[in-house]
């Protein structure tokens, strides 16, 4: 099996055999072999930070050691004169066209109108199960790295984990075992309002990009949000789905009128099936 090892737990490896170095201050947040990492690039990094504090400061520490572990990579790649390879060319210009496109993505994000006061409280109104009603779900799961959307539908009317496990083994599908807590406030609003009325036991399967999540409850207590957090994250929340919403529509305007710019070798194609010749009664062959 392929394995990928993450720039972070490199880094913890890293960091336990670092030298010490004159600390840096104000806007610089460390300096790798002289190279500062600023302030700006941290928070580049950590994008989206967690709403809890504590969560926040792992995710900024994280981040960080991410950082300070590309610096240390890219350094000994460019000792081993990696950058002058042919396909190294390739890859900083798919880099750039990614960095560019995720610039105009936040350009056309950053224009999204504001969430008006009025917005928020019917949001929160109209999701009980997020808010006045949020529920901490402790479930028995099977996660399924990769399975096919049809399996996904046979599983939902079963009733039990015995039964999924069955379907899954029948058709040679992986998966692995585990437990977690589930918080509503972290669900599609939609998928929250749907499990609200779920009891002990019931089973729930999701989709997960290419996978999915088999949860079967065990146990909930309600844990509610409300005041000026309830309407601090809702507004997030409706931020989130109004900057999607509109950034997939506008890319989707702007490929469908760049269309006619567009020119393919006919070898690189998908090639149709060939049309039956009709025979001499006028019926297809």
């Amino acid at each position: 099996m392929k394995r990928t090892i993450s720039l972070l737990a490199v880094g913890l490896m890293l960091a336990s055999c670092g030298h010490k170095a004159k600390a840096p201050k104000g806007q610089v947040v460390a300096t790798v072999d002289g190279q500062e990492i600023t302030a700006a690039q941290l928070r580049l990094e950590v994008g989206d930070a967690p709403n809890n504090p504590a969560q926040a400061a792992l995710a900024q520490k994280a981040a960080l050691q991410n950082l300070v572990t590309r610096k240390l990579l890219v350094a000994e790649a460019k000792k081993r004169d990696l950058e002058k390879s042919p396909i190294a060319a390739m890859l900083r210009a798919r880099a750039e066209d990614m960095a560019l496109v995720q610039l105009l993505q936040m350009n056309i994000a950053g224009k999204v109108p504001k969430v008006s006061d009025e917005e928020v409280r019917d949001f929160i109104s109209a999701h009980p199960a997020t808010f006045a009603q949020r529920r901490l779900i402790s479930v028995d799961q099977l996660l399924v790295p990769q399975i096919d959307s049809k399996l996904i539908k046979q599983m939902e009317p079963l009733k039990t984990m015995p039964d999924v496990e069955a379907l899954l083994n029948a058709n040679k599908i992986q998966f692995v075992r585990s437990a977690a807590v589930l918080d509503t406030l972290n669900l599609n609003p939609d998928v929250a309002t749907k499990i609200a009325g779920m009891g002990t036991d019931d089973i729930m399967v999701m989709p997960n990009g290419a996978g999915a999540q088999v949860a079967r409850i065990t146990s909930t207590r309600i844990e509610p949000l409300s005041g000026d957090e309830a309407e601090k994250i809702a507004r997030l929340l409706l931020m989130r789905q109004r900057g999607a919403t509109q950034v997939r529509e506008a890319l989707t305007q702007i490929v469908k009128n760049g269309q006619s710019k567009v020119s393919i070798n006919p070898d690189y194609l998908p090639k149709t099936a060939a049309q039956p010749k009709p025979s001499a009664s006028g019926k297809a062959n």
